[in-house]
């Protein structure tokens, strides 16, 4: 479980933080209008996973699994709404 918790954890926590911060750049918005709150809290949410991935790719701090999973679920989130934030913040597509 140590060599899970010191190598493998940290690699799939990036990814996932990158992936989920790459498909909300990536968003296209095709007839949705534009809310402000919804694009103020994308360009958080895109600068807050990018500076945890490259927190844990210079620093390598200790990354948890349960840091680990939620990463994964934010990423999978993101690209089930397609990198809509509105979509993930109500819960549906």
């Amino acid at each position: 479980m140590v060599w899970l918790s010191i190598h493998i954890f940290p690699v799939i926590t990036m990814a996932a933080y990158l992936a989920a911060a790459i498909r909300l750049v990536a968003f296209r918005r095709q007839g949705f209008n534009r809310k402000p709150l919804y694009a103020i809290t994308a360009s958080l949410l895109v600068g807050l996973l990018m500076c945890g991935a490259i927190e844990i790719l210079l620093f390598s701090p200790p990354v948890n699994p349960a840091q680990c999973a939620i990463a994964l679920v934010f990423a999978v989130a993101a690209v089930r709404s397609k990198g809509n934030v509105a979509a993930m913040m109500r819960g549906g597509r």
